[in-house]
């Protein structure tokens, strides 16, 4: 005989049931709702990114007229999830956005505007066989870190005595993720020149990291000496810098001296635009450094180049002694201490590199 199922547990059976029906229309709508979740997500950046846009490029008070949009922008939000006027809201949004749009893509980088003296000149590179002559070589007179005389000179140098290439990193405030990149290329008749990738800022203005996500510098690469580059962030703004010596080639540093100039005479013709993330002292460079030593894909390393030097480490691309760890090796590496000592400009470099060899003469 077939049992028969009382009142009180066909009840259960139900409501059982109906847990598993909505669990399961809930798991068919899970993809929908994270789906919906980004493209909100992603609303919301690029909302903000708009308003960024206006409070730094709008023509007529720019961070007031910032604000005044970003209150726009939540009324229309909070209009359209409420359900009431959504068409206004939708077209408050998008005629945001648009004039956000309207301003990024009309807004152009140029070189011609009033620069602050730090920033004032670009070097000009003209090659002529294997001798290369590079005018507006950077090579200030400090007396402080701001109180100083602008002084440019023409450096001529033979391309076949390209020797070596150091990188050199700067932090500065105790900062141990982000610092400042440079690179330091040797010659084998004592020659050195130092490239620095800055900010170009106009008069005026002063830098700030979120000011350079929108448009408001252009990118300088600066032709310097070691008294003049170097000196001024060991010496007088007190940072903690780094040399490394690499392990290219000549050849190899030949190539990457060539493409940078290349690339310095083509900002004279075409300037860009500094962005802190995709265009900055470092990742302005890396394109350059890829051609002679390939990397695999991105590394958020570059971004915060302060742990870049242990990745340049590990993969071989600095010289160190064998067995030596990065602890040790970025340890004796910290130039600061050493060429505090020395503060005659005119034996700077003379210093440095003696001193520099001592400490890479067991490599």
């Amino acid at each position: 005989m077939d049992e028969i199922n009382s009142p009180g547990e066909s009840r259960e059976v139900n409501v059982a049931e109906k847990k598993i029906t909505v669990r399961h229309k809930s798991i068919r709508r899970l993809p929908a709702i994270v789906g919906m979740s980004f493209i909100y997500f992603a609303l919301a950046v690029f909302s903000l990114w708009c308003i960024g846009v206006i409070g730094y490029l709008f023509p007529i008070v720019p961070s007031v007229t910032g604000w005044i949009f970003l209150f726009v922008l939540i009324v229309s939000a909070a209009f359209f999830f409420t359900g009431k006027l959504k068409v206004t809201s939708v077209v408050s949004a998008s005629m945001v956005c648009l004039l956000a749009l309207v301003l990024w893509f009309s807004t152009k980088p140029s070189n011609d505007k009033q620069w602050q003296t730090p920033w004032a000149r670009m070097p000009e590179v003209t090659i002529n066989g294997n001798e290369a002559t590079v005018n507006n070589v950077r090579d200030f007179i400090y007396r402080t870190e701001n109180d100083y005389t602008p002084h440019y000179i023409t450096e001529k140098f033979d391309l076949n005595k390209v020797k070596d290439l150091r990188v050199l990193m700067s932090f500065w405030d105790g900062n141990t993720l982000i610092c400042h990149m440079m690179l330091d290329f040797g010659f084998s008749d004592g020659q050195h020149l130092v490239v620095s990738i800055e900010t170009r800022l106009p008069v005026g203005s002063k830098q700030s990291t979120l000011g350079g996500l929108f448009k408001q510098y252009e990118v300088l690469a600066i032709a310097g000496t070691q008294r003049d580059l170097i000196m001024l962030r060991t010496n007088y703004r007190h940072e903690q810098v780094y040399m490394y010596q690499t392990t290219s080639s000549p050849d190899e540093v030949r190539s990457l001296l060539l493409d940078i100039f290349k690339g310095m005479n083509k900002l004279r013709a075409k300037p860009v635009f500094y962005n802190t993330i995709t265009t900055n002292c470092t990742t302005s460079l890396i394109p350059y450094i890829r051609k002679i030593r390939p990397s695999r894909g991105w590394s958020i390393k570059f971004l915060l180049n302060g742990l870049s030097p242990e990745m340049a480490f590990k993969g071989g691309w600095f010289k160190h002694r064998a067995g030596e760890s990065f602890a040790e090796y970025n340890k004796r590496s910290c130039i600061t201490p050493i060429m505090r000592k020395c503060e005659d400009r005119n034996k700077y470099s003379e210093y440095l590199n003696r001193e520099f060899g001592k400490l890479n003469q067991a490599d």
